[in-house]
């Protein structure tokens, strides 16, 4: 079970590094996930900058407490975060999308893509994995023995699905048929 935990605290804290990174690494960018969040229409205009402030922090929070390398004290509070601001944006994502907003996902940086079902679906799985190896963590304190190549492996497969993750509307598309064209009929079945 140490594996699996390794494996989710490497890719959580990529994925949530990843996420704050492109929201604050230039101005433009940021100023981008201001707008999104003021498109999504979930908050009061006078909260939208605090939150998008809020946000980023609470993700670069996540990050440390779950890399924090003294002591295993710090990682289950950082994946416990995780779950927390997992369910709170699955929470916004579904009461955007139930609206019928078209306001697109700016977890990565740049998106076409609405918030929708992919979202959602994404959010959940991490959350239960992220409170899941919380509970993990703080049930087990010693953290069992591990091996160097089982570290390793499991920092692998964390890395993995950290991109995967994040590529994960990309993913999605490559796979989904493109619309035929009118009069195409290259395309009809």
């Amino acid at each position: 079970m140490p594996y699996v935990v390794i494996a989710i605290r490497c890719a959580i804290a990529l994925i949530f590094a990843v996420s704050a990174f492109s929201k604050v690494r230039r101005r433009a960018s940021f100023g981008l996930f201001v707008a999104s969040l003021r498109e999504m229409a979930v908050l009061p205009a006078a909260l939208v900058r605090p939150t998008a402030v809020a946000v980023a922090a609470a993700e670069f929070a996540v990050c440390t407490a779950i890399a924090y390398p003294f002591g295993r004290t710090w990682h289950p509070w950082g994946l416990a975060m995780a779950g927390a601001l997992l369910v709170a944006f699955t929470v916004g994502i579904v009461r955007v999308w139930r609206a019928g907003s078209r306001a697109t996902c700016r977890c990565f940086g740049a998106s076409t893509r609405a918030l929708g079902p992919l979202h959602v679906v994404r959010n959940t799985v991490w959350a239960l994995a992220a409170l899941g190896a919380a509970w993990c963590g703080f049930a087990d304190a010693d953290g069992g023995a591990v091996r160097a190549g089982g570290v390793s492996t499991a920092v692998g497969v964390g890395v993995l699905l950290a991109v995967l993750t994040v590529e994960l509307e990309d993913i999605v598309d490559l796979f989904r048929a493109p619309a035929a064209a009118p009069g195409d009929i290259s395309r009809a079945g």
